[in-house]
């Protein structure tokens, strides 16, 4: 769990500065996932329409691309892959992971109905 938080708290942060990359104004879905996300942290156990609710502000490719290479790597570390390599094979590699973790939901997800 304290992982995920980590993993959220990385994720808000860079929805942060890639809006501020844009020179985009944080927008009310950002706003709304931060209050979701301190609600997270203090306790608060996420439904899976919550979930899926904010899951939308994450295009994994897009979300991708516009990562620096310390955010590549921390993402990698996080997720227990190789850190080293080209920005764009660190890339490939997380888009994998994410691939598997989809299908992974996806299963399990079948398996409740």
């Amino acid at each position: 769990m304290a992982a995920k938080l980590e993993l959220a708290k990385f994720l808000q942060e860079t929805i942060a500065e890639t809006a501020r990359r844009n020179g985009a104004q944080l927008g009310d879905a950002s706003t709304q996932f931060s209050a979701y996300i301190k609600q997270v942290q203090t306790g608060h156990k996420p439904s899976t329409k919550e979930i899926v609710r904010f899951s939308k502000l994450f295009e994994d490719e897009l979300t991708l691309e516009h990562l620096d290479r310390s955010q590549l790597v921390a993402l990698c570390k996080l997720l227990e892959l190789q850190s080293f390599g080209t920005n764009n094979l660190l890339r490939f590699q997380l888009l994998m992971k994410l691939k598997s973790i989809k299908a992974d939901d996806e299963v399990r997800a079948e398996l409740q109905l």
